[in-house]
């Protein structure tokens, strides 16, 4: 658990957090003003033009006349911190189990791609055509009525109430799922 300490430190610390969008921004947009950076980032133009002196003397930054961007040094400063709130982030996800894909079975045909909602039927998650509910997501592949598919992108909850629950172990969707075996 130590090293979870450094890869929070740039959620706690604002100016740390501040260096690291105005890098961004100026990797993401070169020559962008410091006008624009104060708007994108909603601070005053004198806090950035702080932000840009402090950077400048870290050597983060070089400026020609008006226009800054990053050094080597920024570069690998940005790259460095973005990649540290990415694994925290991953960890910080994996830690509270939160589903990025799921199995159902299609409530009518749809096509990969295709926003679906998700609603619970007798027990099974089932996906039809649509993007506002409780739950949501997108088809992972085409599938016919009664197929089972994964569905991506999952957003919400699954409104449902409480019962029994029956465990079969079935082959995952990859596998050809339901469709793999004779039920």
């Amino acid at each position: 658990m130590a090293g979870n300490g450094r890869n929070m430190r740039m959620l706690r610390d604002l100016r740390l957090s501040t260096k690291v969008l105005i890098l961004h921004q100026m990797v993401k947009e070169p020559g962008v003003g410091q006008r624009d950076l104060a708007a994108i980032l909603e601070v005053t133009p004198q806090a950035i033009s702080d932000y840009l002196k402090h950077m400048e003397e870290e050597g983060l930054i070089e400026r020609e006349g008006r226009e800054a961007r990053p050094t080597v040094e920024g570069f690998q400063f940005l790259q460095e911190h973005l990649q540290e709130l990415g694994d925290f982030t991953y960890r910080a996800m994996r830690d509270v189990n939160v589903i990025n894909s799921c199995p159902a079975i299609a409530g009518e045909e749809l096509k990969e791609g295709e926003p679906v909602v998700l609603e619970l039927e007798d027990g099974y998650i089932v996906a039809r055509k649509g993007k506002w509910g409780p739950s949501t997501g997108v088809a992972g592949r085409d599938a016919e009525m009664g197929e089972d598919l994964a569905i991506r992108e999952l957003r919400g909850i699954i409104e449902f109430t409480s019962g029994s629950v029956v465990l079969i172990s079935l082959p995952n969707a990859v596998e050809g799922g339901t469709s793999a075996i004779d039920l």
